[in-house]
């Protein structure tokens, strides 16, 4: 188990947007991971996209995530 911050990349204004969640892998050996499992807070990473979203618009790139 472990705490993964998913960081978006810079919108054009050098302001950063995260948001964190729990991770749960499990080892199957020999190099290999048998599942992953990502546990996070839907009422907070979605205000954080559109806030990301809103930057990256503000700052003449695309809107809406894309690129």
């Amino acid at each position: 188990m472990c705490w993964v911050w998913n960081r978006m990349e810079d919108p054009g204004d050098g302001s950063i947007h995260q948001e964190g969640n729990i991770t749960l892998l499990d080892y199957a050996g020999d190099g290999l991971w048998s599942r992953e499992e990502d546990i996070y807070n839907p009422a907070r990473f979605g205000p954080m996209l559109e806030r990301w979203a809103a930057a990256r618009a503000a700052a003449g790139g695309v809107s809406g995530g894309g690129r």
